[in-house]
């Protein structure tokens, strides 16, 4: 991926995206307890104002924890859903927009209902729920502070409608408290913004980190020229597939292929006609093998290829394949023909990759030695 002097997560879309899911991801993760908050928080709140109620206060308030309830256990629902379903990549955010409403509905039954049961002229209980709704306000910024826009939200649905109350009041002590409020709430989106910011700096650090050791990985593995396992990676990859055969009791077939003559197409040509014969032999590799078989270049000319589970048989016919595929159309460089051809020593077994290429390269320097442009066997 080519880099800029702006971050990755400021340019790349599909990183932008893999920010988003993290932190959707995340906030399922670690807000369920505010569920739980708010049904205690509420149970807490009735309890305190419950004796400064009139009866038809006391209906109000019951009909407010009813609402609570619903709210809380359709949130609860979601979370259990979410955990049960446990998406994986984009398929987590469809998820958001639910939460959202659902969140932002149980935030209006804080901030519109409570002001609906407690008396405004009862400045006691107003001054009590709202304590309770700034504990509240202020519980949004940790839960909820992956998204800016959500935690404000969440605050400005909790908090501005009470704030509202005491300044349409009028009253010195009311004014005073809906100051108080409103420099809370500055506070808290500040808060929020600083939050959410350094947050987005984690995730973006996560991914580059990761991104970084793929694409080190790909690198230390990988032959820079034709894009093919380097001798390592080959072994590694070999190996692995080499002892599920055994166990299995199957053989397996390693070719070790060398281009005839590279030198003097190096010399006579060029260095760039050297290179595209090796990518030519690499492509065609990767054409003509199957998606379960393993190839490398060990270096230089030689590329490698295991066969799992193949016999002799099969393994001959797959070298005299690739022989006559290379020897049918010359390789075109600079408008000029050049005629190619492939020794290929074969091995079969089941031993370690070490043996067998072993085998296969000795059995590749006879098909040299034969006369070139053929196969041997080790």
């Amino acid at each position: 991926m080519t880099r800029t002097d702006e971050s990755v997560g400021q340019t790349d879309p599909n990183f932008a995206i893999a920010v988003k899911v993290d932190k959707v991801q995340l906030l399922y993760r670690q807000s369920g307890h505010a569920v739980l908050a708010s049904l205690i928080g509420g149970g807490l709140w009735a309890a305190v104002v419950w004796q400064g109620l009139n009866e038809s206060g006391r209906s109000a308030l019951s009909a407010w924890l009813l609402a609570l309830v619903l709210m809380s256990v359709v949130r609860l629902v979601l979370f259990i859903t979410y955990r049960r379903r446990n998406p994986q990549g984009e398929a987590v955010l469809p998820w958001l927009p639910p939460y959202v409403a659902t969140l932002i509905a149980s935030s209006l039954v804080w901030g519109v209902g409570s002001l609906l049961v407690v008396p405004s002229d009862s400045m006691f209980l107003m001054v009590v729920t709202y304590v309770f709704l700034i504990g509240l306000a202020g519980s949004a910024l940790s839960a909820y502070g992956v998204f800016v826009w959500l935690a404000v939200a969440v605050i400005c649905a909790v908090l501005l409608p009470i704030l509202f109350v005491f300044v349409s009041k009028g009253e010195i002590t009311s004014v005073l408290l809906a100051i108080a409020g409103f420099w809370s709430f500055l506070s808290s989106m500040r808060g929020v913004s600083v939050h959410s910011k350094a947050m987005d700096e984690s995730f973006r650090l996560a991914h580059e980190l990761r991104e970084a050791t793929q694409i080190a990985t790909a690198q230390a593995d990988t032959d820079a020229l034709t894009g093919l396992r380097n001798r390592r990676a080959f072994s590694e990859g070999a190996d692995s597939v080499l002892k599920l055969a055994a166990r299995d009791r199957h053989e397996s077939a390693v070719l070790v292929i060398d281009i005839d003559n590279f030198k003097q197409i190096n010399d006579v040509f060029g260095h760039a006609a050297g290179d595209v014969s090796l990518v030519c032999v690499a492509r065609l590799l990767e054409h003509e093998l199957r998606r379960s078989d393993v190839c490398g270049r060990l270096g230089g000319d030689e590329f490698v290829v295991l066969l799992p589970n193949a016999t002799l048989e099969a393994a001959r016919g797959v070298a005299e394949k690739l022989l006559n595929s290379v020897t049918a159309k010359p390789l075109l460089v600079g408008g000029k023909a050049i005629d190619m051809t492939l020794s290929i020593g074969i091995a079969v077994g089941a031993g370690t990759s070490y043996d067998l290429l072993r085998r296969a390269d000795s059995a590749m320097y006879q098909a040299k030695r034969n006369g070139k442009n053929q196969v041997a066997v080790g």
